[in-house]
């Protein structure tokens, strides 16, 4: 692993909230890191992004990690991670979520795009298996929803599927189907970037488990989200 250390102050972690839909009420929040720069904020796809061109893509995870772990809002925390990233740092995931739980916290892996490739599938499917033994949720996020999704699952299982409703909201018949697909298969639907009234109405109409997106809350850091706590429900924007 890359030696690193972020300078002081500079990488920060907020936390955003992922509502169960119906009830309206924080599920659990997911930790997305800020890097500021002396050109500005890097959102958490840019440190991703960053990450990975300076090669200290690692590091970055287990700062990311260990701070989600012991400074979550309460109740769950979920954290990203590349199939990559799952495989190789399995063992700092594993002591993240064992910290997490240690505080009576729970923990969630949400890995980007899952690998087709048989190699890698079992690797990851290996990883899963452990974290999930370890009382570990795992959330798959951008990930094809279709027919074929049971067979993929087979070799690669998950809690819960995470779906762009923003990409096919001038299809909400398309945004049922794949969350029946999901739901079939016992795995919650996750509907994330919902951004305004409209996909918030799409995402629970098409009966999506929990929902996620600026329209829901936007991140914050963990002092601002306990300060201004009331009982966990969430009232969108634009709702009185």
């Amino acid at each position: 692993m890359t030696s690193y250390t972020p300078p002081k102050n500079a990488l920060r972690v907020y936390f955003q909230p992922i509502v169960h839909l119906q009830s309206q009420r924080v599920y659990a929040h997911e930790a997305l890191a800020r890097w500021e720069t002396s050109l500005g904020t890097l959102l958490a796809g840019e440190v991703i992004q960053v990450g990975m061109e300076l090669g200290i893509s690692q590091s970055l995870n287990l700062h990311l990690w260990e701070y989600a772990a012991s400074h979550s809002p309460g109740g769950r925390t979920s954290v990203n991670a590349s199939p990559r990233d799952v495989v190789s740092q399995l063992p700092d995931l594993l002591r993240c979520a064992e910290d997490a739980q240690s505080h009576g916290d729970e923990f969630i892996v949400e890995v980007a795009h899952p690998p087709h490739r048989s190699s890698e599938q079992m690797q990851l499917a290996r990883a899963i298996a452990k974290l999930r033994r370890s009382g570990v949720a795992v959330w798959a996020t951008d990930h094809e929803v279709g027919p074929e999704i049971a067979e993929h699952l087979q070799d690669v299982p998950v809690d819960g599927i995470k779906v762009d409703c923003r990409a096919i909201q001038k299809n909400p018949v398309c945004l049922g189907r794949k969350v029946r697909h999901i739901q079939d298969l016992g795995i919650r639907a996750i509907a994330e970037k919902i951004e305004s009234e409209h996909l918030w109405r799409l995402a629970k109409s098409a009966r999506c488990d929990y929902g996620q997106g600026l329209y829901l809350g936007e991140p914050q850091p963990k002092e601002q989200i306990v300060s201004g706590a009331s009982n966990g429900l969430v009232v969108p924007k634009g709702k009185p």
